[in-house]
């Protein structure tokens, strides 16, 4: 069944966005917007944000987004003519007859592109002043960058990485954003397969260098001590030269722990899991501990393939932490990340850390008595041998994913 462009935005009209998620989400207003929960991974402080006047929710934790049709989609594992049909019943409109609302429909679309171009140029006035503080920072090596690094097990300090002294730590309050404080940081680029600059990463770091800052909002909730800005979405912490083999891992401190132990390769970090793998095509399985909740599938989307590397590269390491909240989550989008390279790169292998833990979890020893044999042996194998080949040194771990999958 096909539907046209009016009957859908007509569709999408009827009822505010924030009052649909509302049902399945606690979202407070902030500003011209709602903040909650995100429905779509585990998280403990809220990062979904719900804009009615655009009509779509993005979750900056994540990734995901999208528009009604997408939420119920992806919430109640529906096809898109299935969500179409059952958005209609929710509203009572009678597909066939919305005439009536083509006006309406026509002025939400104008006024989406609208906030789409504003969003564009705030976007391009946000990398600018990523821009200005990165060139504010220096070179992280003999800083409280690096004795943070060392603290952690890691020896290495890359070029890319750089130091602040003090940087403002924002959060929204209210529908404001306030400084919470003034903090150390770890400042690194975020750069897009072309090259370009895209933004930075930033790791506010205790005063004392030997762990992350300890922040907390107003009512006592503990905030990340790591933030991206700029245009996070598609790009890389680029900790090395790009060459024909790469490693890929979520974090700084576990692309830096796999690269200590496992010299030549280079990892790069994406920043989050959901960056590394991208969009899904299909409907997962259902969720094993979240009932109504759905698992992503392991087929990558085209259209939405979020971090991509250049095309020198021909096989990629996906190496994924253990220790998330949502583990069944995280092992599919670990496959689905190494399908979605070895589709754009010709091969790639997918890597779990130790159950519960991440690599440099795994580097300092961990709490399960894991070594650095074994995080050699999970994340490196045999780096000698060829790269079309099943390394045995993965054993079970790994699995390979040739691009014609």
């Amino acid at each position: 069944m096909k539907f046209s462009p009016d009957q859908l935005d007509a569709l999408k009209s009827h009822f505010p966005l924030s009052v649909l998620i509302g049902r399945d989400v606690a979202l407070k207003k902030r500003g011209a917007k709602h903040l909650g929960l995100c429905p779509f991974h585990a998280e403990r402080t809220p990062s979904f944000q719900v804009d009615d006047t655009r009509g779509l929710y993005h979750c900056f934790g994540c990734g995901a987004g999208g528009d009604v049709l997408k939420y119920v989609e992806q919430t109640k594992g529906f096809s898109f003519v299935e969500a179409v049909e059952w958005l209609a019943g929710q509203a009572g409109t009678d597909l066939e007859d919305l005439e009536a609302v083509r006006e309406a429909a026509r002025k939400t679309r104008l006024a989406r592109e609208r906030f789409e171009a504003e969003e564009r140029a705030r976007k391009a006035d946000d990398v600018v002043a990523c821009a200005r503080l990165f060139r504010d920072t220096v070179p992280a090596a003999g800083t409280g960058a690096q004795a943070y690094l060392m603290y952690r097990g890691i020896q290495i300090c890359p070029e890319s990485l750089r130091f602040a002294p003090s940087l403002p730590y924002y959060h929204q309050v209210d529908g404001r954003f306030k400084i919470l404080g003034w903090f150390p940081a770890m400042v690194a680029p975020l750069q897009l397969a072309s090259g370009a600059f895209s933004g930075v990463h930033i790791t506010y770091l205790d005063t004392d260098f030997s762990r992350k800052a300890e922040i907390f909002d107003p009512s006592g909730d503990k905030l990340p001590a790591k933030k991206m800005r700029g245009n996070a979405w598609g790009a890389a912490i680029r900790l090395g030269p790009v060459s024909g083999e790469l490693g890929i891992a979520e974090g700084i401190e576990t692309s830096l722990s796999v690269m200590q132990e496992c010299p030549p390769l280079v990892v790069w970090a994406a920043g989050s899991l959901w960056n590394m793998a991208g969009g899904w095509l299909g409907r997962g399985l259902p969720h094993p501990d979240r009932p109504g909740k759905f698992l992503p599938t392991e087929a990558p989307d085209p259209r939405r393939p979020a971090m991509t590397l250049p095309p020198i590269v021909q096989t990629v390491r996906v190496l994924g932490d253990a220790d998330g909240r949502d583990r069944a989550t995280g092992q599919v989008l670990l496959r689905l990340a190494a399908r979605k390279f070895a589709s754009l790169h010709g091969r790639a292998f997918a890597a779990p850390a130790a159950d519960g833990q991440d690599y440099n979890d795994m580097l300092q020893g961990g709490d399960y008595g894991h070594d650095l044999p074994t995080t050699r042996r999970l994340a490196c194998g045999d780096l000698g041998a060829a790269a079309n080949v099943i390394l045995r040194a993965y054993g079970e771990t790994a699995i390979n994913y040739p691009g014609d999958l």
